[in-house]
Parts: C-alpha cells; structure tokens; sequence
C-alpha cells in the first residue's frame, strides 16, 4: 500500500523551509568592432542595428529570469593611435537584477568603434576577472557575440592569426575551468573563414551544439532571437538555496503550488539534485523546472522528514 502524502502538521514532525532561487547571471560581450557597423545583413541593415534589434526582444523577454551585465568591445576609440584600436572591453553595464531596460539603454548609446580591431581574448579573461569577483552563489556565464575573428595579439595589430585564435579558444577553455561557462554567438559568420575558430570556441566553452556550425549561427535578426531562446532556456536558473541543511537529506521532498511532490533524481533528469556538499542548494532538473519557469509552479517549498517517516 502506497504511504499516505505527508502533511505539513507539527504532530507528524514534518517542517518546511522556503526556497529561495538563484537567477543566472549572465554577462553579454557583445562585439562593437567595425565590421559589425559597415557589414550589412541579408535585410541590408548593418549587423550591429540587427544585433541592437533582436537583442531589444531578448532582452525584456528574459529580464524575470536572469541577471543581464554588458560588455562591450573593443572599448570606444578616439583619434589616430594605433595601440588604441584594442581597447579591452570594460563592463558598462554590471549585472544586476531587472536590468534589461539599463543594458538596452548602453548599447543605443554607444559610440560605435570603427576599426577592425577584435580584442577576444583579453575582453574574454576581463569578463572572467570581473564574474569571479563577484560573490554571489548565483550560476555564471558569458554570452559572446561576435562577427569576427579574434585579433590585437598585439597592441593595435589587427591581423588574425593562428596564435590569435589560439589564445581566443584557450581564455573561453579557462572561464569554462573557472565555473564560467561560454555560449558563442556567430552573427552573420556561417560559410566564413571564422566559422572554424567560432566552432573551436563554442567546444572551449563548453556549451557547443552537437554538430556544425557549434556556436549559434544568426544571420538575419529573427536567428539571433531565435538563438538567445535557446540560449536563455538552458541558462535559466533553477538552483535554489535553503536557510538550512536537512536533518536527513536523504529524506527530502520538494513541494509546489499544487500539492505536487519532486523527488531527488541523481540522473538529473526529473527531479532535483544537491548541488554543494553542504546540502543547501538543490537544482530542479526536467519538468519540475520547466513548470517553476513557465509560471505553472509559483511557490516552491521544501519537506524535511523526520527520521523513519518516509515522505512518499
């Protein structure tokens, strides 16, 4: 005979404990070089107003879910220097909750940089600095999009090489290493020369689609948004955190808005799963998750049984 469903009643030494879920932060290095302003999209709009426009749909989309920053690069460039054109790209705007509107806002406002000059690899390793400075327990990545390949291996060089491709794929391996991982966005890029490199780095980041192009391909406006769908689906947070451990963790449940239950699943696929050897962060995997995104599931609670009372 099935065990009765547990009850929230004090006699039965059952308690409660709220969840509290950690939203993805998430850091856009999006390329402002110059070929994103004199390269025209199949629509004959310059790929950096297509970029501006389907991100100006993404990003109010997402804003419930996740955690925007900006980046952009190369950094903006006045005058005739040639050691100015790779400028590292610095945050414009810092990641922080509800921030769709303030990233919109940076981007429309940038002075666009009109040189070839790419900086991939240093802009790459100043997102990691400034992510792992961060100490929230939220979930990190880098979203990077970009029309080109990586250059300036040397102040105001704007070649590409193999040692700039090289050091481009190995900054995105070490944000993947760090807890940072990389999803690679190629606007306007398939059937390029670049694609090879955009594959090698989509691999590094440890977010690339099974088979080629890896990265995300998005050569019209409608691509792009499409492509940030996917992207915002998978890094849409459903990590959790709780006041407090579990007196048995092995003997956990968790609980929605409508009396469903969710079990611990280890094979991460329906149900939920520590995440940390403190047993205070659970991440719900599958449907569980996908209702708590969606809004089907709007109050997320966890059971802690008491020794020898089985929750299900």
């Amino acid at each position: 005979m099935d065990a009765a469903p547990p009850t929230e009643d004090a006699n039965c030494g059952l308690s409660t404990n709220d969840l509290t879920r950690l939203p993805a932060e998430v850091l856009l290095v999006l390329d402002n070089s110059g070929t994103m302003i004199s390269s025209k999209m199949p629509s004959g709009l310059t790929r950096w107003v297509e970029a501006m426009n389907a991100f100006d749909q993404v990003l109010p989309a997402t804003d419930a879910n996740l955690n925007w920053g900006l980046m952009l690069y190369p950094g903006p460039y006045t005058g005739s220097s040639s050691t100015g054109k790779c400028t590292v790209g610095q945050v414009d705007v810092p990641v922080a909750s509800s921030n769709g509107a303030t990233v919109m806002a940076a981007y429309h406002a940038r002075t666009l940089n009109d040189t070839n000059a790419t900086p991939t690899t240093a802009t790459i390793n100043a997102a990691v600095a400034y992510l792992q400075q961060r100490t929230t327990a939220n979930p990190k990545y880098i979203v990077l999009a970009t029309d080109g390949e990586p250059n300036c291996g040397s102040p105001g060089d704007t070649s590409v090489t193999t040692q700039t491709r090289t050091a481009a794929v190995n900054a995105i391996a070490a944000s993947k290493t760090a807890g940072i991982p990389v999803f690679v966005v190629g606007i306007c890029t398939s059937n390029t020369t670049g694609s090879t490199t955009l594959d090698q780095m989509a691999d590094a980041g440890g977010q690339a689609l099974p088979t080629s192009p890896k990265y995300y391909s998005a050569n019209s406006q409608a691509d792009l948004v499409a492509a940030m769908g996917q992207i915002s689906g998978k890094i849409a947070s459903c990590l959790f955190t709780m006041t407090s451990a579990p007196p048995d963790p092995t003997n956990v449940a968790v609980k929605f808005s409508d009396g469903t239950l969710a079990l611990r699943d280890p094979t991460q696929t329906n149900g939920w799963e520590y995440t940390d050897s403190t047993n205070q962060k659970i991440q719900l995997f599958g449907p569980p998750c996908d209702s708590v995104m969606n809004g089907t599931y709007t109050d997320v609670k966890i059971l802690f049984g008491c020794p020898g009372q089985v929750l299900w």
